[in-house]
């Protein structure tokens, strides 16, 4: 049962809604996982969720670049880290990775909700 349920977390979202299991999971883990998530992977997240589907590597930095420079116009380029960066998220289960590329999961909705 357990399994059955955490599949249905960390499989990908499609919609802008999280559902039900994720919401209680972010309910119960969202202290620990705004400490581990930065403003980067927030971005990261979020172009994901906006593009409604899967993107790879070159969809997302051509998303997520314009965010950094209008919010942080001096930091560092952001496609340096990207990869690293959806690793990450991957671990944590906000995002899946599929063939090459990368969605959003029913977590990383919630979280962003």
């Amino acid at each position: 049962m357990i399994g059955g349920i955490l599949a249905k977390i960390i499989e990908l979202s499609g919609t802008s809604e999280p559902n039900a299991q994720a919401k209680k999971m972010i309910d119960k883990t969202h202290e620990k996982l705004t400490s581990a998530v930065t403003t980067n992977s927030v971005r990261v997240l979020l172009a994901l969720r906006q593009a409604g589907s899967k993107q790879s590597l070159g969809q997302l930095a051509t998303t997520v670049e314009p965010m950094r420079q209008g919010q942080e116009p001096n930091s560092a380029a952001f496609e340096a880290d990207l990869n690293y960066r959806l690793k990450f998220l991957c671990l944590l289960g906000l995002v899946q990775p599929t063939l090459g590329e990368y969605g959003i999961t029913h977590l990383g909705t919630a979280f962003l909700a």
